[in-house]
């Protein structure tokens, strides 16, 4: 990653809340993965992590037993949103677990994180509740409704010259209620424009922490979203070289909130929102 520099904004920050019992939640499982609870019904983004990436934070092995065997407050996932193949987001074999326990679940992923779940050990019928979209990288998305989750399904990139399928979400539930998560993101105005990201409305974008780490990340984004709130996401816990000119990690999370005037704080295992 480029060394990045900042502009700073005031950055409104809704105060974090522990996991309640309010039906609709936004709940920060770790680094990039959410649980989205709403009217009974729950759906993961790239939740289902068991061995993980180096330098990011994932579930702890209490939570991710839970998570797997579809305990409370995880017994009634209907939709499994995958972005892309990488640890820190997708764990095959976390994940054939958790579909064996839970027969009422569909899954959503691209083709290269669907190789590497038939090489974890995938039946034939099995795969029958994973879908495998693949929109053009300048092309429409494509749509599914799955549990009366309306799910968009947007290519996004994940980096000029990077073979990577990176999957964008669009959440919508039937009180309208919308979330978006684009993935690793790394891209450019015209990509995000050519494939109908133009000021999309949504109620929460979950943003990678580097989008609005510098002028030319963050007019991208106000170029493909008009969001009512930001949520900075996919924090990395090693303290790293580049991090010192923010004063560390805190002050990189700083950061990347202060680039947003609607920023919401989402960190720490199953700390949530009311949505």
């Amino acid at each position: 990653m480029r060394k990045p520099f900042i502009f700073v904004l005031t950055a409104f920050v809704m105060p974090q809340t522990a996991w309640t019992e309010n039906n609709n939640k936004l709940c920060h499982i770790a680094n990039a993965g959410f649980f989205i609870e709403n009217n009974g019904n729950g759906v993961f983004i790239d939740t289902v992590i068991d061995q993980g990436l180096k330098g990011y934070v994932q579930p702890s092995k209490p939570l991710l037993a839970k998570i797997e065997k579809g305990l409370e407050p995880f017994n009634n996932i209907k939709l499994v949103l995958i972005t892309h193949y990488h640890a820190d987001h997708f764990d095959p074999v976390s994940t054939l677990r958790h579909l064996r326990h839970n027969p009422d679940t569909q899954y959503i992923m691209p083709p290269q994180a669907y190789e590497m779940i038939k090489k974890a050990g995938i039946t034939d019928h099995e795969t029958t509740r994973i879908h495998t979209p693949l929109p053009d990288m300048d092309g429409k998305h494509q749509t599914f409704e799955i549990a009366n989750i309306k799910t968009d399904v947007y290519r996004i990139s994940h980096g000029a010259n990077r073979p990577i399928e990176n999957l964008g979400y669009k959440v919508t539930f039937p009180d309208l209620s919308s979330i978006f998560h684009p993935g690793d993101m790394s891209t450019t105005k015209e990509q995000l424009n050519s494939v109908g990201l133009k000021v999309l409305p949504v109620d929460y974008l979950l943003l990678p922490f580097w989008s609005g780490l510098n002028k030319d990340t963050k007019s991208i984004v106000d170029s493909g979203w008009k969001s009512k709130h930001t949520i900075p996401m996919h924090f990395q816990e090693e303290n790293s070289e580049w991090m010192q000119q923010y004063g560390g990690p805190l002050g990189v999370q700083k950061a990347a909130r202060a680039a947003w005037d609607n920023a919401v704080s989402l960190t720490g295992e199953m700390t949530c929102l009311p949505l």
